[in-house]
């Protein structure tokens, strides 16, 4: 039972790990890439150590899991606020539509 868990953690892991990859090569614009990255990336990462921690078995081992996952689900979401906001600051806009066609600026 141990073996199909750790299995269908480390395939789920992958497949997030996958998604984000894709993710930040289609989307088109910073702003959905920055969602790709962090959303996706963070589960398959927590979802690949939770599963080599639970695979070693040690309680060492598994506390430092448990930190590396929460700090990579602390930090990973302020990173990508960070970046957003120095996109917004330099005029970098959303892309809206198929075309290409970018959001109008707005005044403060």
């Amino acid at each position: 039972m141990a073996d199909i868990l750790f299995i269908f953690m480390m395939l789920n892991g992958i497949f997030f790990i996958l998604t984000a990859a894709l993710g930040i090569v289609k989307f088109r614009d910073i702003y959905t890439r920055l969602h790709a990255a962090t959303k996706a990336a963070t589960f398959g990462f927590a979802f690949i150590i939770m599963a080599v921690a639970m695979r070693t078995g040690t309680p060492t081992d598994v506390t430092k899991a448990l930190a590396a996952v929460l700090f990579q689900f602390l930090t990973a979401p302020i990173a990508a606020h960070m970046l957003g906001r120095v996109a917004i600051q330099r005029g970098i806009r959303p892309i809206l539509s198929p075309r290409g066609e970018t959001a109008p600026v707005q005044s403060r």
